[in-house]
């Protein structure tokens, strides 16, 4: 790891594919982009994906697709019992060459127009697992296969966009510390009041100075990206309790209204909390 952070994804000589396995407590949780294109699917734990200009739960079988030099982090929940997730990583130049001059790879353009935006796999997930956990195991012949029909089965599945925008910029080393100070304090703060001055305060701004700052590289409000968290929050509470009420799980993700959570939570995931949590 060097100076977002910069994160240096350590590659073999000689290989196009890294294939990393974390089993682990929690996860590296700093705030971080790289080069290298991200495919990761958590076969064991939960929390949360902080990315780009948005966040979103995870949990076991999530399976998701994160573009070159997009800061992110994984978050693990405080009663996670530990995390295993396997990645994939890779560059697009080092397969430019190969759709230039091979028409049967064209499909692999489509594919890193598509993580530009990076994106949540939501059908064909099976068949991946199985190719993913394939590849720890593989030589590099059949490793490069797998990687191909891995790619084929992406592009034929049902996905989620995890980004509102494209225009990322590579952010520098101090922006990327001020950026995990603010995403730190959220993470650890959420279910508080959080005011503006005291955001702006820790990363030494002026509040309209940090609002310009942090829109600039997120496309949003600091209280959009906050409500955001909070929301993702709620719906693992709802995912994962039958006996909670919708006010208790409000008051337990940083609303003190149960009628605003109901329709920030309408906004965001177009259902009402108590729909979302039958469905």
């Amino acid at each position: 790891m060097v100076k977002a952070r910069p994160f240096k994804i350590a590659k073999k000589t000689h290989e196009s594919i890294t294939v990393q396995v974390d089993k682990t407590s929690e996860f590296y949780s700093k705030l971080h982009q790289h080069e290298e294109i991200q495919i990761s699917y958590i076969k064991k734990g939960k929390g949360k994906l902080i990315i780009a200009d948005s966040a979103h739960s995870f949990k076991e079988g999530a399976l998701f697709c994160i573009g070159s030099n997009h800061p992110h982090v994984f978050k693990s929940s405080e009663n996670s019992s530990g995390i295993h997730m396997i990645s994939l990583f890779f560059t697009r130049k080092s397969f430019e060459d190969c759709y230039a001059s091979i028409p049967e790879l064209a499909p692999l353009k489509q594919f890193f127009s598509k993580t530009e935006l990076n994106f949540k796999v939501i059908t064909n997930t099976r068949p991946l697992y199985e190719l993913i956990e394939a590849m720890v195991r593989s030589d590099k012949l059949s490793r490069l296969i797998q990687f191909f029909q891995i790619i084929q089965l992406i592009l034929n599945a049902k996905s989620i966009r995890l980004s509102e925008f494209k225009a990322l910029k590579k952010i520098t080393d101090i922006e990327g510390k001020r950026m995990q100070v603010v995403f730190d304090y959220v993470i650890q703060n959420f279910q508080n009041q959080i005011g503006l001055n005291d955001v702006a305060d820790l990363i030494y701004m002026t509040p309209n100075a940090f609002c310009r700052f942090f829109k600039q590289r997120t496309n949003k409000t600091f209280f959009q990206f906050l409500i955001q968290f909070r929301i993702e929050h709620a719906c693992q509470l709802l995912e994962n309790t039958t006996d909670n009420t919708i006010e208790n799980i409000a008051m337990a993700s940083g609303f003190n209204s149960v009628s605003n959570f109901n329709r920030q939570f309408k906004t965001l995931k177009s259902k009402s909390p108590s729909r979302y949590a039958k469905n």
